[in-house]
């Protein structure tokens, strides 16, 4: 049986690895094994015998499997029900815009009717269920208008020092906290309120950037904080 792209297959379960993070269910087919990543909610399960396995790119050979999660789908959701998200990514898309948000379980949907609200990254939305589409939700962002930020404060010296940068991020802190030019991500900072680090993904945080190269440039140090700070963030 040869796969073809958008098809579904039952596969039996060989064994379950371990990788660093994340586990995976070995899957088998004709005598090849296959590397399938489980879902946060599946780690505290006993293995399956099978796992239902949607073909997602069957191009020159290549097989690209990932779980068909169609049947958890009516284990977790109903049509017209509200059920809370994080959105994953800012906007995408063109002539069909669309964020990118992930459920309590660790799945990702695409949410494309979102009215006018403009999102961002970390913000906890809550959305109503308008249809299941096989592993697909199509989603309705619930009061776009009032959806608030729920993002969590994170404190510059608290995050450098999980980087083991400490004396960097002090130095982006008292740079960010001094300088005018970033008076509104100041403001937000000192009100322990987490959308500072939502503002300091927008171009602004160049500008801190090119303040901590100079800065770093004059004293000798390096800083490499805001850098690594940027990536935790994005």
């Amino acid at each position: 049986m040869k796969f073809k792209a958008g098809n579904s297959y039952e596969l039996p379960v060989k064994e379950r690895i371990v990788q660093g993070n994340s586990q995976y269910f070995i899957v088998e087919h004709d005598g090849v094994e296959y590397r399938i990543r489980l879902y946060d909610f599946q780690k505290e399960q006993k293995d399956p015998a099978t796992l239902l396995c949607l073909a997602r790119q069957v191009q020159d050979g290549t097989i690209a499997l990932v779980q068909d999660y169609s049947a958890f789908l009516d284990q977790f959701y109903k049509v017209g029900e509200e059920y809370p998200f994080t959105v994953v990514s800012g906007l995408k898309g063109y002539e069909l815009p669309y964020y990118t948000v992930r459920d309590n379980h660790g799945l990702i949907f695409n949410l494309a009717n979102f009215g006018k609200a403009k999102l961002m990254p970390y913000q906890d939305i809550r959305c109503r269920v308008t249809k299941i589409d096989r592993y697909r939700l199509r989603l309705q962002l619930i009061d776009d208008e009032q959806v608030q930020r729920k993002v969590k404060f994170y404190s510059l010296p608290a995050i450098g020092a999980e980087l083991s940068i400490g004396a960097e991020a002090r130095l982006a802190e008292s740079l960010l906290l001094a300088d005018a030019s970033y008076a509104d991500i100041a403001a937000a900072y000192r009100s322990h309120r987490g959308e500072w680090v939502l503002k300091c993904a927008t171009p602004s945080r160049r500008c801190i950037t090119e303040h901590c190269a100079a800065t770093s440039a004059s004293s000798g140090h390096t800083c490499p904080y805001v850098c690594s700070y940027s990536k935790k963030v994005d």
